[in-house]
């Protein structure tokens, strides 16, 4: 059961340094989807912090 989750887990940290490339991500950018992939894995982690530049909207209005 064990190893299932760590291949899940090193997977997901391929993927997710596979998409901050195509996307240009910053290091910054890559932790904090590190960080949140993390918290949503675990059962008591603590919510990464947002940082306090960038969108922080919950919703983009539509633009006509």
């Amino acid at each position: 059961m064990k190893s299932a989750c760590v291949y899940v887990c090193v997977q997901a940290m391929q993927l997710i340094k596979a998409v901050s490339m195509l996307l240009h991500f910053t290091p910054e950018e890559q932790k904090l989807i590190h960080d949140t992939l993390e918290w949503k894995m675990s059962w008591f982690g603590a919510r990464p912090q947002l940082p306090d530049h960038g969108q922080t909207a919950k919703i983009i209005p539509p633009s006509y």
